[in-house]
């Protein structure tokens, strides 16, 4: 290095002396300045001891001895150091020893086998830096790159990044960086990842752009530690695994391979959940995805300004969460047991009905018969099931009303009790409770997670029927299933979207997301039902009540929904009962005018006026 250019590279290091010994800045060298520096400056120092003083040559002017001095104080002091490669190959080594001041170590493009002098800063170096130089995580870690040093702890390292190296799999268990709080893993090959056991202090990982399938298992501390999991672009489709991550506050899982809302169960059990990033996955596209999303939050999200998809929650959403939530949680295997998989149970908050059973003896006479005995055989519970499954299938919607409870009761051998009689299902369903119970036991051998949420216990139980392959009615998601007759996807104008559900007996509205009834009306209440003018999307149905709201509605559906639903509602227009009526006198007052009219009995009396003056006040007479 030629004199002038010694003096023009301390001219632009000189007025960032201070804020590069401070660690503001980063000091970024090249691989051949690098190897400059180090050999100006073993040439000029006796026995190449940089504590030594500067033995100056008689031949090197006075300037140039204050421009080395300068230049070995400067690496002494250094705190951040950037080495980038040069256009030129260089296959030299590269020697940072001189740096004795340093902290943070970034390494761009490298050959790391040449690489000198990390062990004598593996003590003192608290952020680690090596991307896009194809070097394993042991090369660094225990080699301590060319040094190739045994294994020893790196005492103050909190931060370490290994991105973009092509690293296949784990070849090290991180058991020498027992302080590292940071570890990224991005854009590599990674396939598999569950080497956590021996992080305690690990905060932040981020594993984007790998090959993983699952997310990792984590073990020990870290289910306690990790505050932030960014696993973004990888082929995710089970994410069972993060139930175990109870206080992660922010989880980046978009553009991966989720499928299902029910997938979702798992962030349930995330109590600290601030951020969920699920953009990219095939569930954002169901047109109520938030909605569905928000039903597996926890409900401590209500609380606070959560984050889904970049976007903050609004006040209805925020409604929704903790629909449905694990109310218990089984203790996680321990971190010595690997192999164990690890089991998550989540039971109903609504309480089950305790009964007393009073147990006589031999040869008293039980005053009453006790559902569900526990003398049934094997055999007899198999054969019990499916004598019910018969039922339900036989009966439909109505298979706990009236007759069909009955022909249950006396397949679950329960008492027959007296019951109201009534026209609407739940009215009748609640009659039956002792029946439900038991049917209840019957099939809770079937459930892997029951969720704890605002719906009867007759809906759960209709929920879990509709597993069954050959029921069509549900499309998966935890919105609504099915047993009615008809049910068409409606926009009411002006407002949302419901579930418009034709039955037998009544027409009602569901909410499209929770499958929650919000109206309802009996067929015989049905006056016209027709489309629009110049309309086949958009239909008008009136009826006979007393509620202003519920008067008429304006549905816009699908065209071929639209056909389908008029033809059904007028099906039952025409299967109305015929009301009651008779022929009435009136004579009026005004005019005393006498007159008959038809009297039929409505839920809403129409006024009567006299055919001659129209007068309104009339009186009705023998």
């Amino acid at each position: 290095m030629d004199s002038p250019d010694l003096s023009q590279i301390i001219n632009i290091l000189r007025p960032t002396c201070k804020s590069i010994s401070s660690g503001k800045e980063t000091l970024c060298v090249s691989v051949n300045y690098l190897h400059r520096f180090n050999n100006l400056i073993n040439e000029n120092s006796l026995g190449g001891d940089m504590s030594s003083s500067f033995q100056v040559l008689s031949n090197i002017k006075v300037t140039q001895q204050r421009d080395i001095q300068f230049l070995e104080d400067f690496l002494q002091t250094a705190v951040n150091l950037k080495i980038v490669p040069d256009i030129e190959k260089y296959e030299g080594s590269i020697d940072i020893r001189k740096f004795s001041g340093l902290k943070n170590l970034e390494c761009q493009k490298i050959n790391t086998n040449f690489l000198i002098g990390l062990q004598k800063l593996r003590s003192q170096l608290k952020q680690i830096t090596f991307t896009h130089c194809h070097c394993s995580i042991a090369d660094i870690l225990d080699k301590c790159a060319g040094d190739n040093t045994s294994k020893f702890t790196w005492n103050e390292l909190k931060l370490a990044n290994f991105s973009n190296n092509r690293i296949k799999e784990l070849d090290v268990n991180f058991d020498t960086t027992p302080c590292l709080q940071t570890l990224d893993l991005s854009h590599n090959e990674l396939t598999n990842f569950n080497c956590f056991n021996i992080l305690p202090n690990l905060k932040h990982l981020n594993l984007s752009y790998n090959k993983l399938v699952n997310v990792p298992q984590f073990r020990g501390p870290i289910c306690n530690r990790l505050q932030s999991l960014i696993i973004s672009h990888n082929f995710l489709e089970d994410i069972l695994n993060l139930a175990s991550i109870v206080n992660v506050i922010q989880i980046d899982l978009s553009q991966n391979c989720i499928i299902d809302h029910k997938s979702l169960l798992a962030v349930s059990h995330l109590i600290s959940l601030q951020t969920l990033n699920l953009l990219g996955n095939p569930l954002t596209f169901h047109p109520h995805h938030r909605n569905l999303s928000c039903n597996y939050l926890n409900k401590n999200t209500a609380t606070t300004k959560f984050v889904l998809d970049n976007i903050l929650l609004s006040k209805s959403e925020k409604t929704l969460v903790g629909s449905f939530y694990p109310i218990k949680q089984t203790s996680l295997t321990s971190s010595h047991n690997s192999s164990e998989e690890m089991n998550i149970t989540s039971v109903s908050e609504r309480g089950r009905r305790v009964r007393n059973v009073e147990i006589k003896e031999e040869g008293i006479k039980e005053e009453k018969t006790i559902a569900a005995s526990p003398s049934v055989t094997s055999s007899q519970h198999l054969e019990i099931k499916k004598q019910v499954e018969h039922l339900r299938k036989e009966f439909g919607e109505s298979w706990l009303n009236n007759q069909s409870g009955l022909l249950v009761k006396d397949v679950l051998g329960l008492e027959h009790k007296m019951a109201l009689l009534s026209s609407t299902p739940y009215e009748t369903a609640l009659e039956n409770t002792d029946v439900m119970e038991n049917i209840s036991e019957i099939k809770s051998e079937n459930l892997n997670f029951e969720t704890a949420n605002d719906q009867s216990f007759e809906n759960t139980i209709k929920q879990e029927e509709t597993k069954e392959p050959e029921s069509d009615i549900s499309d998966g998601e935890d919105v609504y299933m099915g047993g009615e007759e008809s049910m068409y996807l409606a926009k009411i104008q002006d407002s949302d979207e419901v579930f418009v559900v034709v039955t037998e007996t009544h027409i009602s509205e569901r909410n499209s997301i929770t499958s929650k009834e919000t109206a309802r009306w009996h067929n015989n209440t049905v006056l016209t039902c027709e489309f629009l003018e110049d309309s086949l999307t958009a239909i008008k149905i009136t009826f006979n009540t007393i509620r202003r709201d519920r008067k008429q509605r304006i549905y816009e559906l699908e065209e071929d929904e639209a056909r389908n639903l008029v033809n059904a509602v007028k099906d039952k227009i025409i299967n109305q009962e015929p009301r009651e009526s008779k022929v009435l006198k009136y004579q009026c007052i005004k005019c005393s005018e006498t007159f008959t009219k038809n009297k039929v009995v409505r839920v809403v009396e129409e006024p009567i006026e006299c055919p001659k003056c129209e007068g309104k006040i009339v009186v009705q007479i023998n």
